[in-house]
């Protein structure tokens, strides 16, 4: 029995070893990859003993039964690999063989928009199956960052970087811009069709002028010259010429007002982003691309939660049996010796 626990505890270390090596290699791979490597048969196949091992290791140890964090931490590390096993590809064939279950394990939706889509694709197009529900999409639209504004001014010198300002601005609150003259309020930022942009006042002396400046072309920053506000070209270059630009606004998030329909109603609606899906009859829909152009589409990533629950379990129990090993224990022996 000795040498038995000897050869248990030494499989353990390099199952544990071999764990950690694999977990490293497979950040490197990228999701996609990553799955198909970990759901390889060499690895179904080291899933598969390194359960047998954890299981052995509680019924081998008997003493383990006095320690309930160590039963929790083995346990829990057998719950997770099952439920992993269980939602993987050839855990949903199991379902699909004994239970009739006809869940796709992950693909793609494109839903058009105010129309519905139940059929789930692959990468190359091809329809792995049917959802027993229909999704519509309501709406989608991106988020954007405030736009980045500066002023330039040629002074004349070589201090070219001394003349560039960034501005500081608030939404709707006017502000003076350095080296000039000139007041600016920044009135709206956002999409404007036909781009991206900022609604402008610019005022100095008695002139007013309200403009829409659009970030037009691949270039990072869009110029605008303010002649318009001089009286003529020449008092704008006696001024140094300002030059306002505005940076390109950066995507902030993307988003899809999504709406469950069953049996001809309304069963759940919700509006995802990306790492904020939308879970409903055992999959996640998680924002994934989008129509560039005219927002007239999304493409949803398809994620069957199936094993999930059951993952989540183990991580509780593995989470408690660590705390009572490696806090709660010692902190309870130092306090019964010094009582």
């Amino acid at each position: 029995m000795a040498k038995l626990r000897r050869i248990l505890m030494w499989a353990g270390l390099i199952g544990i070893v071999l764990l950690t090596s694999l977990s490293v290699f497979g950040a490197f791979l990228g999701g996609e990859r990553a799955g198909e490597f970990f759901n390889s048969i060499p690895l179904t196949v080291y899933w598969f003993v390194f359960a047998v091992l954890l299981i052995t290791a509680i019924v081998v140890f008997r003493n383990m039964i006095r320690h309930p964090d160590l039963v929790a931490i083995h346990l829990g590390c057998v719950i997770i690999i099952g439920g992993a096993m269980w939602g993987s590809r050839a855990g949903h064939q199991i379902q699909a063989e004994l239970f009739g279950a006809k869940r796709v394990p992950n693909g793609f939706v494109t839903v058009w928009a105010n129309e519905t889509e139940n059929r789930i694709f692959d990468a190359d197009g091809n329809v792995l199956g049917q959802l027993d529900f229909r999704i519509k999409l309501e709406k989608f639209w991106i988020e954007y960052y405030t736009p980045t504004f500066h002023i330039a001014i040629d002074s004349g010198d070589d201090q070219a970087e001394s003349n560039i300002k960034k501005l500081d601005y608030e939404i709707g609150k006017p502000l003076d811009v350095p080296f000039t003259d000139i007041r600016l309020c920044v009135l709206a930022c956002g999409r404007f069709p036909p781009g991206l942009g900022a609604m402008l006042e610019i005022v100095r002396g008695g002139k007013s002028v309200g403009i829409l400046l659009l970030a037009k072309g691949d270039s990072d920053y869009e110029r605008l010259e303010l002649k318009f506000v001089f009286d003529d070209e020449r008092q704008w270059s006696q001024a140094g010429s300002p030059t306002l630009f505005m940076e390109k606004p950066q995507p902030r998030d993307y988003k899809s007002r999504l709406v469950i329909i069953k049996d001809g109603r309304e069963i759940s609606r919700k509006d995802i982003e990306v790492n904020d899906p939308l879970h409903y009859g055992g999959y996640h829909f998680y924002q994934m691309n989008y129509d560039p152009y005219h927002w007239q589409y999304t493409v949803l990533s398809v994620a069957s939660d199936a094993g999930l629950s059951t993952v989540y379990l183990g991580l509780l129990l593995l989470c408690v049996g660590v705390v009572l090993r490696f806090w709660l224990r010692p902190i309870w022996r130092a306090v019964k010796k010094t009582s």
